[in-house]
């Protein structure tokens, strides 16, 4: 083959007998053709040499390579038709028909099929060599692979379509200068802010044309400083438009470069003369709060991509106790404790890389003295001037107090839900014992008038007996939950709590448990305090028999403490009601047991009415203390722990009266027996109720008209005023109630007699009726001695 192709390129050999010098000269040639056909072998550089009828000759290893084929291969097929696709066969035959007319070389693209079916882009050099004649001999061709060029340009192009669409399209100016200032881009944007066409401006100087003579040269001087040495790339400037409106234009200025020499530069310029004109109309008010801003407490802090320290403001220096110089070099995640830093480089790798800030988010930080503290903080990258991730910023708040406030804001909340379901039960259980007093009524009433019927010889005599004194218990148990519910008899007097403590020393000491010590710390001459005597007796009690009980069998302490103490908010935040109570002196009782302690969760149910620890036990006690305490206008205060005892205290407000002369001693009398006469109209929508207080009235004397509801009441009255000496009225009615039958009561005669008579105690009532109060009151359930002592009261006294 090397034979062939030498014998093809090279020229005629001379004819004839050869001569010695002819042999040395064609050996020579052919010595120089096989090395020049090894070295285009060698080549990098895709050749190849093809023949007028289509066939390959001379191919070097790399034109092999660009096509997939051996050279033994190729040998079997043609250039024109094997290798080359139908669509490119014209492109060719035009080209080599125009080397063959001129014998110049052509340089032409076109696709060659690759062995593996595919097509590789490429451009040919190719040459002719004309045999002696002249005509075409063969042709030799260098070939560059250019598929990856064509991708390259084809990928610039679009990129060059986008730039433009880019442009055109941009919310904002963008403006291509050449160094003469004048203008060779003017985009969308521009032509709708300047109100120019782009042929109008496009070949015109920008300056001559948009640019107010005033600022002229100082424009025309950021231009320079940025075509001579890049510098003043941010610029701001107000422009003419083309209906003489100043517009004023924020600029983003670079270079543009060709060869290494500047040939002009390219704006972008965002429209600001409305924030223009808002920062001049809140300039004022930045005055106003400039010095709010500078005594700003947050702190601030930069740190490179490492994570080191390298800028703090003051603020941020006192936050974590360092000096400026133990601070530089420390990183992040030494000022933070160790179970935040995965959370943080959590939040750098999805929210502060990808979007350039992070959301606001909470932390702890660690002071130079190992104290942790809550801070909240948002961060910021910042990039360097080629893009990359330079440092991160962040403005940090120490959040300590807001999160103390809103522990505080749930302890508070807490009690208010505590006192709104304490509320709730002191309803639930006021309209309890308002229902059950009705109820014992009827039992305590005919058992009475039962026993007054009897002999004392009458065997049913001590059944009877028995159930009124089970009544009478009943009876206390619903005083309790009056009580409980706020609503209990009071008889205030002043008097001094440490003495009516001394009072009860004896009763209190057979209370409580045999194992247990009582001890008291009463406090003399100190301030009286306005309360009923008797409830609080009941308030003492019931504390003394708790504590006695949380000692059990083990064996303790109960001490009893009285003083008094000038209580301020603070203090007052630790008990049930602050919300409700005043600073100010209070009379403190302090009821404290070595026992058993209660958990958070029990403490929240101890004052639950029917809640109770103990196995027999009605769960009253402390529910009474609540409602009498809250009945007085005091608060509680409860301290325990489990294991380590208990401290029940009671605040009451101290009484401004004088020292008097101690307490009212406890007792009780039998009314005088009274009989009476006349009229009486008894109004009570409950039939036990009705028929009892009749036989009870007809047997102190009277003559009983009865009523169900108040508008029967009236009825009855309108028809028998005259004779009617006394109305007796319950509060609680359908249709028309108590308060409602007494307006209408005094409608018709002004100087009725009106007895209330309710389930709820005297001082409700008079709450309701105010100066409207009836001429007496008794409360369920009554008795025939209390129903006659409170009717003489009522006859006997002003109409």
């Amino acid at each position: 083959m090397a034979e062939e192709r030498s014998g093809s390129v090279m020229c005629e050999a001379s004819v004839g007998a050869p001569t010695r010098l002819v042999m040395d000269a064609q050996r020579s040639i052919q010595d120089e053709a096989a090395l020049m056909a090894d070295l285009l072998d060698r080549s990098s550089q895709p050749f190849g040499v093809g023949y007028p009828d289509g066939r390959l000759g001379l191919v070097n290893q790399a034109f092999c390579e660009l096509l997939g084929y051996t050279k033994e291969d190729l040998q079997a097929l043609t250039w024109a038709e094997s290798l080359t696709p139908a669509e490119w066969r014209g492109v060719e035959s035009t080209n080599l028909a125009a080397l063959r007319r001129t014998g110049e070389p052509v340089r032409y693209e076109k696709e060659y099929l690759r062995r593996d079916g595919g097509r590789v882009l490429v451009e040919l050099l190719v040459h002719e060599i004309r045999d002696a004649q002249g005509a075409p001999y063969c042709y030799y061709a260098f070939v560059t692979d250019i598929s990856e060029r064509r991708r390259v340009e084809q990928a610039l192009r679009a990129s060059r379509d986008f730039a433009e669409k880019l442009v055109q399209t941009a919310n904002a100016i963008i403006l291509g200068l050449n160094t003469a200032g004048e203008i060779t881009i003017f985009n969308e944007a521009a032509e709708q802010i300047t109100g120019y066409r782009r042929d109008e401006l496009v070949g015109r100087n920008w300056f001559d044309m948009l640019v107010p003579r005033d600022r002229y040269p100082a424009v025309w001087a950021v231009f320079s400083r940025l075509v001579t040495d890049g510098l003043s790339r941010q610029f701001e400037n107000p422009i003419l438009t083309k209906s003489g409106t100043e517009r004023f234009i924020s600029w983003q200025n670079s270079v543009l470069e060709e060869g290494g020499r500047v040939i002009g530069t390219l704006s972008c310029g965002i429209d600001i003369t409305e924030r223009r004109q808002v920062e001049v109309s809140l300039r004022a008010s930045e005055a106003k709060y400039r010095r709010l801003h500078e005594s700003m407490t947050d702190a601030y802090v930069c740190v490179d991509m490492q994570g080191r320290v390298i800028e703090w403001n003051r603020a941020y220096l006192e936050m974590v106790g360092y000096g400026d110089a133990d601070l530089r070099g420390l990183t992040y995640a030494e000022l933070t404790p160790a179970k935040w830093h995965a959370m943080e480089e959590r939040i750098v790798q999805e929210q502060i890389l990808p979007r350039g800030h992070s959301e606001v988010y909470e932390k702890e930080y660690l002071r130079r003295d190992g104290s942790v503290f809550p801070v909240e903080l948002r961060t910021f990258l910042l990039r360097n001037e080629g893009g990359d991730p330079a440092s991160m910023w962040a403005i940090v708040r120490d959040i300590t107090e807001r999160q103390r406030a809103a522990e505080e804001r749930m302890v508070l909340e807490s009690k208010m839900l505590q006192a709104q379901k304490l509320e709730s039960l002191g309803v639930l259980a006021g309209g309890i014992a308002h229902d059950f007093n009705n109820l014992l009524m009827a039992i305590m009433g005919n058992a009475d008038l039962a026993l007054d019927d009897l002999s004392d010889l009458s065997p049913a005599k001590p059944m009877l007996q028995e159930i009124n004194k089970a009544s009478q218990r009943a009876a206390d148990l619903c005083q309790q939950m009056l009580a409980y519910a706020g609503r209990g008899s009071l008889a205030v007097s002043s008097f001094d709590l440490s003495e009516l403590i001394v009072e009860m020393g004896q009763m209190l000491a057979v209370s409580v448990s045999k194992k247990a010590a009582l001890q008291y710390q009463l406090a003399s001459g100190v301030a009286l305090v306005e309360a009923d005597a008797t409830q609080l007796r009941q308030v003492v009690m019931n504390l003394i028999i708790n504590a006695s009980e949380a000692i059990g069998e083990r064996g303790g302490v109960i001490t009893v403490t009285t003083d008094c103490a000038a209580c301020d908010q603070s203090y007052l935040q630790e008990t049930l009601w602050s919300d409700q109570l005043a600073a100010g002196d209070y009379i403190r009782l302090r009821v404290s047991d070595t026992g058993c302690g209660m958990d958070r969760a029990t403490q929240l149910k101890i004052f639950d009415p029917f809640f109770t620890t103990k196995f027999a036990g009605r769960g009253l006690g402390l529910a009474a203390v609540l409602g009498i305490v809250r009945g007085h206008k005091g608060t509680i205060r409860v301290t325990s722990e489990p294991g380590l005892g208990t401290t029940f205290e009671i605040l009451l407000p101290a009484s401004d009266q004088v020292r008097g002369r101690g307490v009212a001693a406890v007792g009780t009398s039998r009314p005088t027996p009274w009989r009476g006469e006349g009229t009486i109209l008894l109004v009570d929508d409950e039939e036990a109720v009705r028929d009892l207080a009749r036989r009870m009235l007809e047997r102190l004397g009277f003559q009983v008209l009865l009523a169900t509801d108040g508008r029967q009441a009236l009825e009855l009255f309108r028809a028998r005023h005259a004779d009617i000496r006394v109305v007796i009225l319950d509060l609680t009615m359908p249709h028309m109630d108590g308060a409602e039958a007494l307006l209408a009561l005094r409608a018709i005669d002004p100087s009725v007699r009106v007895m209330m008579s309710s389930g709820f105690n005297e001082r409700d009532v008079q709450q309701r009726f105010g100066e409207r109060g009836a001429a007496g009151f008794i409360q369920k359930p009554y008795q025939l001695a209390r129903l006659s002592d409170t009717l003489r009261r009522v006859l006997d006294g002003p109409a």
